[in-house]
């Protein structure tokens, strides 16, 4: 079901270049023309093109489009099962869910 709820952050790595990085996002466009396009599109050819870079990311260890997807999918349906966006949980909801894919840890803000 689409939402425009923010559910979960994932840090994949330390950003090298913050300017580099954000020329990057910048210059992916939103394509609402495109049949089947959504945001997880957008993040897709972000993230891949941050990854291949060099320049924006530091060293991301043996990272891919897949294993971001998967780790965000797992991270947003252990929030759900935790009830964190049905308002049955004690959640501030103003404070994203961020899991570390570096350490392997959840990070409260």
């Amino acid at each position: 079901m689409p939402t425009s709820m923010l559910l979960v952050r994932i840090m994949i790595g330390k950003v090298k270049d913050g300017n580099r990085l954000e020329s990057i996002l910048r210059g992916i466009p939103v394509r609402p023309e495109v049949g089947g396009w959504n945001c997880v599109a957008w993040v897709k050819e972000a993230v891949e093109i941050a990854l291949q870079d060099k320049r924006a990311l530091g060293n991301p260890r043996n990272l891919s489009w897949g294993s971001i997807r998967d780790v965000a999918m797992w991270h947003a349906e252990d929030k759900k099962a935790a009830h964190r966006f049905d308002g049955q949980g004690e959640y501030d909801q103003s404070k994203a869910a961020t899991w570390d894919m570096l350490e392997g840890v959840e990070r409260v803000p």
